[in-house]
């Protein structure tokens, strides 16, 4: 067992490039249940190190061996069926069929304003442009009771900038030197919920999934945490960490549970960038770009009556798998008991997926 908890991140990556790739849909979900268990006991191998005691280690030891052996098991199952007649599937998971902006370009454009923008008031415009493409879609689409999460959200994001810059001065605002602000602990503690509960608003998580525009206002919550929160207002964000995460794994696995694994993907970014640690705010970023265009994708598909074979249905998935152990791993060292209840949430999700009869691939 030994050797296997110090090879435990190599035998993750190995099974995470096999599992998309099975050619069924079942297999492919109780292969995620086995990566799912494998993946934690990785993590909690990276995290304690070789001072997690013995208990730690065959804890570990157990999650990694039982996950490995699920793994290799739903891949000799895909193999043994693998003449089974191919299935011609929609493209990921149905998208909102009213109201969703798509590929709108005030929403592309105004996303990135605000994911490369220099300053803090690019940041504002660019994040109320993507809103109000949302806004758009809401008020065409006759769902005119969704424009209070928008408006809301824009009232946050707008109050909190305001005060950062008053805070900044004249001269301040500029991204480059936001880790040298004059941002007190009180301010931090302010700012933080501000502009972190505004993207948490509209991303699309339960309980606000029905929300018309999807999860095509994501990366809103992504960039204002990875570019303004994190580098800026540390201590807030490690103040609220706790409280934000629960809300956010509470998602995930009632996500998990429903088999919205775009939403799964989206949560389990939005919980690793709220670790505020190098590592889980590039995996978060990876996991929430990619359920973006993962929705994006679906809803244009949806409109064109595009569809995917089963056989090709988890190669896209290669990329969450490859970037869900550095998120986790720095989600366990932020939160060990949520993050471990994440994991399971979505190994019970796939678990539940496996059994199903009819899904999308």
């Amino acid at each position: 067992m030994g050797g296997l908890l110090e090879s435990l991140g190599a035998v993750y990556l190995v099974f995470a490039v096999i599992v998309p790739v099975l050619p069924a849909p079942r297999a492919r979900a109780l292969g995620g249940v086995g990566l799912s268990l494998l993946a934690l006991g990785a993590a909690g191998k990276a995290v304690g190190g070789t001072g997690g005691g013995a208990v730690f280690t065959l804890v570990n030891g157990i999650l990694a061996a039982l996950g490995a052996v699920i793994a290799a098991l739903a891949a000799v199952l895909a193999w043994r069926r693998r003449w089974a007649p191919e299935v011609l599937r929609d493209v990921g998971e149905p998208a909102p069929d009213r109201g969703h902006p798509g590929l709108d370009p005030l929403l592309l454009g105004g996303l990135a304003l605000a994911a490369a923008g220099p300053h803090l008031v690019a940041i504002g415009v660019g994040t109320l442009l993507a809103l109000a493409a949302a806004a758009r879609g809401a008020v065409r689409a006759d769902r005119a009771v969704w424009l209070a999460p928008l408006a809301a959200a824009g009232g946050l994001i707008s109050l909190g900038l305001y005060l950062a810059l008053t805070i900044l001065g004249p001269q301040g605002g500029a991204v480059a030197g936001l880790a040298d602000g004059p941002f007190s602990p009180a301010a931090e503690r302010l700012l933080a919920p501000l502009l972190g509960g505004a993207g948490l608003l509209v991303a699309g998580l339960p309980p606000l999934h029905r929300a018309p525009w999807g999860l095509s206002l994501a990366p809103i919550g992504a960039v204002l945490l990875a570019r303004i929160v994190a580098p800026a207002l540390p201590g807030g964000l490690a103040d609220w960490q706790a409280p934000v995460v629960f809300l956010v794994v509470a998602g995930l696995a009632w996500a998990a549970v429903g088999g919205r694994w775009l939403a799964v993907v989206a949560a389990g970014g939005t919980a690793a960038i709220w670790s505020g640690l190098p590592g889980g705010i590039v995996a978060g970023c990876v996991l929430v770009l990619w359920a973006w265009l993962g929705d994006q994708l679906a809803s244009l598909a949806t409109r064109r009556g595009i569809g995917i074979r089963d056989r090709w249905a988890g190669v896209p998935a290669l990329v969450p798998a490859l970037a869900a152990l550095p998120a986790l791993i720095a989600l366990l060292r932020a939160q060990v008991v949520i993050s471990a209840f994440a994991v399971l949430a979505v190994a019970a999700g796939l678990w539940i997926e496996a059994g199903r009869r009819s899904r999308h691939g």
